[in-house]
């Protein structure tokens, strides 16, 4: 299916181009600044091993869209606000791929409640680490990997900051609490990436 026919998929399920003031409509109406940016971010990952995902957030489900091409089972998760509207952008879209999404929250320091276990964990310009948070509270990274890594073997996002400071982190690396995260961030398309197994994980913090 061509990025055109999907389009057509989800107009379809959604019955036209849905009004500027409506959920999730400037990523149906901008459908193709979207879709590039998550298809740079799948380009940038090796899923020759990877069978199953869970996409975090899934929004209207382009990114597990694209996994599903790939012939990757996904599910998702996205918040109750969106799942409980009958009529919802996001809802529609994601039922016209015949995607799964639960209901889940991810809350700093606080376990999360995965509907299952997966090859791989990914996320797109997440919010739960910054936007979701309280003026001045640093998300605790090193808690929501060893966290995900009881479902997961990897984990691959592409977080919301574009700044110079990598995500988590302080001014410099050295006063960095999470400065072991170093190794696995990288920026690309304007934003800073994540990218790092169970094993790295260990090695990198559990055992150090």
């Amino acid at each position: 299916m061509t990025e055109q026919e999907y389009l057509d998929l989800l107009l379809d399920k959604l019955g036209g181009m849905p009004g500027k003031r409506t959920d999730g409509a400037k990523i149906i109406r901008g459908f193709s600044k979207y879709y590039d940016e998550k298809q740079q971010f799948v380009k940038n990952y090796n899923w020759q091993h990877i069978t199953t995902a869970i996409d975090i957030g899934t929004g209207i489900g382009i990114l597990p869209w694209m996994l599903m091409q790939k012939g990757i089972s996904v599910e998702a998760t996205e918040i109750d606000y969106e799942l409980k509207k009958p009529n919802g952008t996001y809802k529609k879209c994601c039922s016209a791929i015949d995607l799964k999404v639960h209901s889940m929250y991810v809350n700093n320091n606080v376990p999360m409640n995965f509907p299952g276990k997966y090859d791989i964990l990914v996320a797109n310009r997440t919010m739960f680490d910054r936007e979701a948070l309280a003026l001045g509270e640093i998300f605790n990274w090193k808690f929501f990997l060893n966290d995900a890594f009881q479902y997961v073997d990897h984990v691959y996002i592409k977080t919301n900051i574009g700044s110079k400071t990598p995500p988590g982190f302080t001014t410099t690396y050295a006063k960095s609490k999470e400065h072991w995260l170093k190794e696995f961030v990288f920026h690309n398309y304007g934003k800073w990436h994540i990218k790092i197994s169970k094993d790295e994980f260990r090695e990198s913090v559990i055992n150090t």
